[in-house]
């Protein structure tokens, strides 16, 4: 049986109420045990003394879709190598981002619909290009087709609630409305 004993680390769970200097022992990748003197027999030990060890984190807005957009970095970066288990890119295209960073991952990873089209570019050419507030963009009866063949990996709409001078109603946000509405209540 494989365990390790991670000693000496700061505990913090807010969940359980957790915040405290003590032991964690792992055996077989799960969560065994939790206290102060938990025993040794077969475990490697680890001193995370001056360490924090939490559960995972979730980062709600990441851009990991490196294969399109320079303004991007790999999920396992930002993800599980950072104490990061789970990511939600804030804004990519279907179905590439599933096939080439969602399935390929070592981290959890999520994803919102921003607009048809989306780039993450250091230069933030798709808001250059207003590509968020142009109607043609939000085409609705495309995005229910993405949801419904990628309802593993959506698990939302960004709304970027911009306008153009004049109009008095955002695109992103209107597509977004009607979205949830329509998914609020599906699992």
């Amino acid at each position: 049986m494989a365990a390790t004993l991670f000693i000496n680390a700061h505990l913090l769970d807010p969940d359980q109420g957790l915040d405290e200097i003590g032991q964690l022992r792992v055996e077989e990748g799960k969560i065994a045990a939790i206290g102060r003197h938990l025993p040794v027999c077969g475990a490697e030990v680890v001193d995370l003394r001056g360490q924090l060890l939490t559960p995972g984190w979730i980062d709600i807005h990441t851009h990991v879709f490196t294969s399109v957009g320079d303004f991007c970095l790999p999920a396992d970066e930002v993800g599980i190598r950072s104490g990061v288990t789970t990511v939600v890119e804030a804004g990519i295209t279907f179905p590439a981002f599933c096939a080439t960073v969602a399935s390929t991952a070592q981290t959890r990873v999520y994803a919102l619909i921003l607009t048809l089209l989306y780039i993450a570019t250091a230069d933030f050419i798709a808001h250059r290009l207003r590509l968020a507030v142009d109607w043609k963009n939000q085409d609705l009866d495309r995005a229910r087709a993405v949801i419904e063949t990628h309802r593993q990996v959506v698990v939302g709409r960004k709304a970027r609630p911009t306008l153009k001078l004049g109009e008095r109603e955002s695109p992103t946000l209107t597509s977004a409305l009607i979205l949830g509405e329509e998914y609020a209540c599906r699992s």
